[in-house]
Parts: C-alpha cells; sequence; structure tokens
C-alpha cells in the first residue's frame, strides 16, 4: 500500500481507473475539495396514479392498519439478530410506511 500511496502523491497516469461505479470511472486524485455534480434521478416513493379501485384501498389501508401495529423481534431491538434478516426487516418497516403515507392511514 505504501508503495501505492508514493506513485499517485506525484505523477498519475490520465487513463488509470482504479474502480467503475454507476457513475462511471473513479480515478484518484490529490486535493482537498473536490466539488461533484451528479443528475439525480425523478424517481418517487409514492406511486404515480390514486388506487382506482375503492374496494382494494380500503383493503390495502385495514392491512396497513394492521402491519403499523407491528413491532420488531426483541432480538433485533436488543441489537443481537442477525444482520441479514436484520435489512429484511428494515425494508418491510420501510415498504409499510411508504404505503402508509400513500394512502394516509394513521
Amino acid at each position: 500500500i505504501k508503495s501505492f500511496s508514493k506513485a499517485f502523491a506525484s505523477e498519475q497516469p490520465a487513463d488509470f481507473t482504479i474502480h467503475r461505479s454507476i457513475h462511471g470511472a473513479q480515478k484518484p486524485v490529490v486535493g482537498a475539495e473536490w466539488p461533484m455534480q451528479i443528475e439525480l434521478s425523478t424517481i418517487a416513493f409514492g406511486a404515480p396514479r390514486k388506487i382506482s379501485d375503492k374496494s382494494m384501498e380500503k383493503a390495502i389501508y385495514e392491512s396497513v392498519k394492521t402491519d403499523l401495529k407491528w413491532s420488531l423481534p426483541w432480538n433485533y431491538q436488543t441489537g443481537t439478530g442477525d444482520p441479514y434478516n436484520a435489512g429484511k426487516l428494515m425494508a418491510k418497516m420501510a415498504n409499510v410506511a411508504i404505503l402508509a403515507n400513500e394512502i394516509k392511514a394513521p
């Protein structure tokens, strides 16, 4: 790693890429500031249109009301649950929050 640092402290090949990301190739740079402009997506969390079927909307509302009463198992509340399933549980809670917001649940 020392030789890597020394190699880029003075001279950087113009075509050297260290990592590819969704924004393109990332190159090592030396400096105090890195101005960066990224065009953000226009995708939103909410649905592009309202639910047209009122019976479906009511069923979703009742389901979300039930889900809002759910709480994390004790081992996850104390931080002793495994990270894999913790991520799945957080995704579930986030999905319920988005649905509750979308249908204006209490």
